[in-house]
């Protein structure tokens, strides 16, 4: 299962993410803008471990949107994130 796009579609912080991988591993990668932009963070969720469970202490700040890209392999994978507040881009 591929699946990306828009999780929060101005700018915004993260400050955590859960990644749940089923039945097989599930990777997640978090870009500022779209699925050209510069990845901000990846992970991977490993099918034997069962999740990944990620604090940001900064928050992550995405200066444009949120853009997701979720790859597994299998259908039973999910992800979670804990968006603490958008913000306003700078001058």
């Amino acid at each position: 299962m591929t699946a990306s796009g828009q999780a929060y579609n101005n700018p915004t912080t993260v400050s955590g993410i859960t990644v749940v991988a089923v039945t097989s591993d599930t990777f997640v990668k978090l870009r500022d803008g779209n699925a050209s932009g510069p990845v901000v963070w990846e992970g991977e969720a490993d099918n034997a471990t069962s999740s990944l469970t990620k604090s940001f202490n900064p928050p992550l700040r995405f200066y444009h949107k949120l853009y997701v890209e979720f790859v597994s392999s299998g259908a039973n994978s999910a992800v979670s994130l804990e968006v603490i507040q958008p913000h306003e881009p700078t001058a």
